[in-house]
């Protein structure tokens, strides 16, 4: 992932970050030296990308080299994190709710289906990657098609290592129930992550 992005943005100044959102990139800045030196947190981080994703804060996800940033009180160093990194940004808005809101709906029962049923909805995520994303990923390498279609690839495969990350067992679940999700999980994230590494090496390539 770290490649795909360093081929976006080859300049790195002291104290920025770049953020992508969307299609866009921004350049989120702190003091020289703060990040670096450990006095910048992940919060900090997410309080600067509610200005140009016009979220919540509770609604913005942060994300970097395939691992998700909960933690606010985690300073950005101690992940890995310094000047010029490249840090991937999802983010939700509140939508009104109402009785016609059939997307939002559905949406509130596959969230509901994942607390309940974590091994179904993480075996039902992975399948749609196999079914829908890796054929595209194949045609994307055999055909060299262009860096669009390459960037739309990626955001696809990201948004799934977000909800992969999302779906955890409940205080209900047995050890070993537990033990089989994180590994099934784990299992499922290094392969997105796989196919990810093999569309951002063809771009470095």
């Amino acid at each position: 992932m770290e490649s795909f992005f360093n081929k976006l943005f080859s300049s790195v100044r002291d104290g920025v970050i770049t953020v992508a959102h969307g299609n866009e990139k921004y350049d989120v800045e702190f003091e020289p030296g703060q990040v670096e030196g450990g006095r910048v947190t992940v919060g900090e981080l997410r309080d600067s990308c509610v200005e140009f994703t016009k979220a919540p804060r509770q609604q913005i996800r942060l994300l970097y080299r395939g691992k998700l940033l909960s933690q606010d009180a985690v300073k950005l160093s101690d992940v890995g994190i310094r000047s010029g990194s490249k840090v991937l940004c999802m983010a939700t808005k509140n939508l009104p709710r109402n009785g016609g809101n059939d997307a939002s709906e559905r949406k509130e029962r596959e969230l509901a289906n994942a607390r309940n049923n974590p091994i179904e909805a993480l075996l039902k995520l992975r399948g749609s990657i196999e079914r829908d994303i890796e054929p595209e990923v194949e045609r994307y390498l055999a055909a060299e098609e262009n860096k669009e279609q390459h960037d739309r690839l990626a955001e696809l495969l990201l948004q799934k290592l977000f909800l992969l990350d999302g779906i955890v067992a409940t205080e209900t679940f047995a050890e070993d129930q537990r033990l089989e999700l994180r590994q099934k999980r784990k299992e499922a994230v290094q392969y997105a992550q796989g196919l990810l590494d093999r569309i951002d090496k063809q771009v470095k390539e």
